[in-house]
């Protein structure tokens, strides 16, 4: 508080009615809040300064002291330059001068020096407003400036958001894969494990088999060949 120029006290105004946590201490969230109340104060104090402090001033004719100083020097554009002090003087002789031709009845010399008048007090307007083009360019400038940097900086700023939530999303997605691939090896797993299992025959096919020792034992090999192959067909078509 002292460092920003207010009383010390004043923290304890601003502290209090808000709301601490458990622990009796303060949130970031509240210290924006005080934060932002101070710099409230600090701006309405600024404009009551300002306010106290505020010349007469007319927004195109400029101050009135400049006015009355200047006269018809200053351009009517609202933002002004102040005149070159030596020009000022030497159109003041000038225009004593011309009195003084019309005093003395000597016209064509005081035509001369109106015409010498209005000729330099042309070219120091002239000059000023170039001066505050040149201003009000340079002006633009800056804040062209000042507007590509904040565009850089939000564009750095996004690609560093887009950086990171790239990674988060190629891990998401390389866990998603893994999740994926085993529960694949799982799957392939208990299938083997039921195909390994033995296969229960049907009663028809139990027979034949019978059938088939039967006919070997008794040597009749053809028909037991025959019906060996039925017994194999069978076989795979039950275990299918």
């Amino acid at each position: 508080m002292k460092s920003l120029g207010r009383d010390p006290n004043e923290a304890q105004e601003l502290v209090e009615g808000l709301q601490l946590d458990s622990d009796n201490r303060l949130s970031f969230e509240e210290f924006l809040k005080i934060m932002k109340n101070l710099e409230n104060r600090l701006v309405a104090k600024q404009n009551e300064q300002e306010d106290d402090n505020e010349e007469d001033i007319d927004p195109v004719e400029g101050t009135l002291e400049d006015r009355n100083k200047f006269g018809a020097l200053l351009p009517r554009t609202g933002v002004h330059f102040l005149p070159d002090s030596k020009v000022v003087d030497f159109l003041r002789l000038l225009n004593d001068y011309r009195k003084k031709c019309c005093s003395d009845m000597n016209l064509p010399e005081a035509r001369r020096a109106q015409l010498k008048f209005d000729d330099l007090k042309n070219k120091e307007m002239l000059r000023q407003l170039q001066n505050m083009r040149q201003a009000q360019e340079q002006e633009l400038i800056t804040v062209e400036s000042a507007q590509r940097s904040q565009f850089l900086e939000f564009s750095g700023a996004w690609d560093n958001y887009m950086s990171d939530y790239e990674a988060t999303a190629y891990l998401s997605l390389e866990k998603l894969k893994e999740k994926h691939q085993l529960e694949i090896q799982q799957l392939h797993e208990r299938l083997r494990a039921e195909a390994s299992q033995k296969t229960t025959h049907s009663r028809r096919l139990m027979e034949n088999k019978d059938k088939v020792r039967k006919l070997t034992f008794s040597k009749r090999y053809e028909e037991a060949e025959i019906l060996c192959m039925q017994c194999e067909q069978m076989e795979a078509e039950e275990a299918q």
